[in-house]
């Protein structure tokens, strides 16, 4: 992992920690369902958690839950917060983070209660691994496409794996620490698959399922909370490039270039004046909308202000030229876009707008090659500062990438992990930061220190 902290110096710091392993997924039989029963219950063991080559397990250890207090870590990885790993086990902090000095249990110590600066106000690493998982892939065709978090700080997954040749779509809900609740296997061949929850922390999958000849067709899929299927439609031909949940319960599911909508029962759905690169939906039910305009080089971002009757867009307007493949709101309303240019040796770029549309601020993302970056997902945390994740290319591989800005477009920090691609990201109440993609040949979700 590549680390580069942008705002910080004379840390002291120790050594980061490694990554736990998960075995991959089984495929039963062709409805999609696992050992669990339709990936219902919670104590499937198919795709289950597992650890090799040393490295820790966040699950059980001998009844004892894997970085909470007293239990296994590894240096820097695996803790809650308020603890940091100290001769391999979490202990708490020692009540002196701040006072420029490293004492027990501190990972860091640069004088100052201030998250996101290098050292967080908890003594931990901006930017360090808290755990990490991998799914393997024994041909490397898997990855994690889509990450989402409901209001327990759960994470739902969705992804894909090689399964007798054969490209699965799957669905993992993993815990805050990342031991896995129940897993559900795709019946379809799948080349995307996005996440949304919802209220009640109803989950919503949507897919491209393959077909022949290149064409596909929109599949969507919805479960309750502890993963019971309540609805499977396959739309036809169409992809699909996002999914939300409205405050009434509606799925709006993005195509190619159209929104489809459904209610529990027959969709419906209304063309747009774009092709879609990502979406979201706001608590307040006010959906926006991305990608690239038609017929033109330029970007494009739409909002909608009432998802129930949608229409035409209360805005819509060009943006930077490229395609815009992430979308996030802030606190104030404001709508940050990620995305890229269409130039190969363009980095990506990061757009900030007002909640009217007018352009706050614009900037291209920095990474340590100075080659071409591809910005995939953006989220926003607790205090409106920025996290976006995709790909740098190093002129010959890619590499996965973090990073972190202020609300005003400031750099605070950006990781790098070797060899990969980071998908999506989102981002739990205490502003520790979900990353899903691939490193490689594995399908890759990890957890990082604000």
């Amino acid at each position: 992992m590549k680390r580069s902290n942008l705002l910080v110096s004379c840390l002291l710091c120790v050594g980061l920690g490694s990554a736990a392993c998960v075995v991959p997924i089984e495929l039963v039989d062709d409805d999609g369902s696992t050992s669990s029963g339709e990936g219902t219950d919670s104590g499937d063991t198919t795709g289950s958690l597992d650890a090799s080559d040393g490295t820790v397990d966040p699950s059980d250890t001998n009844g004892c839950a894997a970085g909470t207090p007293g239990c296994p870590c590894l240096p820097n990885s695996g803790c809650e917060a308020g603890h940091a790993c100290a001769d391999d086990e979490c202990v708490p902090l020692s009540g002196d983070c701040g006072n420029g000095m490293m004492d027990a249990g501190e990972d860091c110590d640069d004088g100052n209660l201030t998250d996101a600066d290098g050292c967080n106000a908890d003594c931990r690493l901006s930017g360090s691994v808290v755990w990490s998982l991998d799914y393997g892939d024994p041909i490397g065709t898997g990855r994690a496409n889509s990450v989402a978090i409901d209001s327990t700080d759960a994470i739902v997954v969705g992804g894909s794996e090689n399964v007798d040749f054969e490209t699965r779509g799957w669905v993992r809900k993993l815990d805050r620490q990342g031991v896995e609740q129940w897993l559900d296997v795709l019946p379809v061949d799948v080349t995307n698959l996005e996440m949304a929850t919802g209220p009640n922390d109803r989950i919503a999958a949507g897919c491209s399922e393959e077909g022949d000849f290149g064409f596909g067709s929109l599949w969507t899929r919805t479960y309750d909370t502890t993963g019971a299927i309540e609805q499977t439609i396959d739309e036809g031909w169409d992809m699909t490039q996002g999914i939300a949940i409205n405050p009434t319960g509606i799925v709006l599911a993005g195509g190619s270039s159209r929104i489809y909508a459904y209610d529990g029962g027959p969709g419906w759905w209304w063309p747009l004046d774009g092709q879609i690169g990502a979406m979201t939906m706001t608590p307040a039910g006010s959906f926006f909308v991305v990608g690239r305009a038609d017929e033109s080089d330029a970007s494009w971002v739409a909002s909608y202000g009432d998802s129930s009757a949608l229409g035409d867009p209360a805005w819509s307007q060009l943006g930077p030229d490229g395609f815009a493949r992430g979308v996030a709101i802030d606190s104030m309303g404001n709508v940050i876009v990620a995305g890229n240019d269409l130039d190969l040796l363009a980095p990506a770029w990061l757009q900030k707008l007002a909640p009217d549309g007018s352009q706050l601020w614009f900037t291209y993302l920095e990474n340590s090659s100075g080659f071409e970056g591809l910005a995939r997902g953006v989220a926003v945390d607790s205090h409106d500062r920025i996290v976006v994740v995709g790909d740098a290319s190093t002129g010959f591989d890619t590499n996965a990438q973090i990073s972190k800005l202020e609300a005003d477009g400031e750099p605070l920090w950006t990781v790098e992990e070797q060899l990969g691609d980071a998908n999506a990201v989102a981002i739990h109440s205490n502003d520790e930061i979900v990353v899903a993609g691939h490193l490689g040949l594995r399908i890759w979700v990890a957890t990082y220190t604000p």
